[in-house]
């Protein structure tokens, strides 16, 4: 084309006739730059198409890790609500003098460790840390992404408060006033000796002391259950606009 042009420029000069010359010109030059401007579109559209399939790469893999977390915590609100109702119900008990302390009711009084549930985070921190948040055109999504990271920073401290909290009132109440190798006959792989140091199941439970760390616990449970409700929630709303948005592409 190129070629072509120049032969006819060449032709132009040849027979003195500068006008269409400088036409000609003007024309190859309009061509060439409509050329490069038809490249660069091209090749702009190209790393967009490139970009818009990594974003929704990246979005799907967020779609399957909230619905991970959703049954994770819809797990933990159960576990919550059950242990409310059984440390409730110890409670009760503490009044009913013809209760039978045993080492069954022991276990159902709760003095276990809260159940810590683990979410997954990779893929927010992924989007988090690279240019595919930037690149996600949906605003609201984006915002709900950006709001979603925080909650999860959120129930990281709540797990972690909650485990101190039983580290620092149950466990050392626990240890001072119970020989746990009486309660417990028998490990998966040995027999638990029995110690001379016998346990007091009904003193153990007859005090303030109890009672408080029952209602600490329940006061745990409770912001656990609400909180859980709370980030199911959040998640829900975004798993929504996750759909929404893989539909429209």
């Amino acid at each position: 084309m190129i070629k072509f042009f120049r032969h006819i420029r060449k032709s132009l000069l040849m027979e003195n006739k500068t006008g269409k010359y400088f036409k000609y010109a003007i024309g190859e030059i309009v061509l060439v730059i409509i050329g490069i401007l038809i490249a660069l579109q091209i090749n702009n559209w190209n790393e967009n198409r490139k970009t818009n399939i990594k974003v929704g790469t990246y979005l799907f893999a967020l779609s399957e890790e909230v619905n991970n977390n959703i049954e994770r915590l819809e797990r933990t609100k159960t576990y919550a609500q059950n242990n409310l109702k059984k440390t409730l119900g110890v409670l009760e008990d503490l009044n009913d003098d013809s209760k039978n302390i045993d080492s069954d009711y022991m276990y159902n009084s709760r003095l276990n460790p809260i159940y810590k549930t683990e979410l997954e985070s990779s893929v927010f921190q992924d989007i988090l840390n690279s240019d595919i948040l930037g690149n996600i055109n949906d605003n609201k999504l984006r915002g709900k992404i950006l709001k979603i990271s925080v909650l999860l920073e959120e129930y990281d401290r709540l797990n972690d408060n909650s485990q101190e909290s039983w580290k620092e009132y149950m466990l050392p109440y626990f240890q001072q006033h119970l020989n746990v190798t009486n309660l417990w006959d028998s490990l998966s792989v040995v027999k638990m000796p029995k110690l001379k140091f016998k346990n007091n199941l009904k003193a153990f439970v007859n005090n303030k002391e109890f009672a408080n760390i029952l209602a600490l616990r329940m006061r745990m449970l409770a912001n656990i259950n609400n909180r859980t409700t709370e980030y199911i929630s959040q998640l829900k709303e975004l798993k929504e606009s996750l759909n929404k948005n893989q539909s429209h592409d």
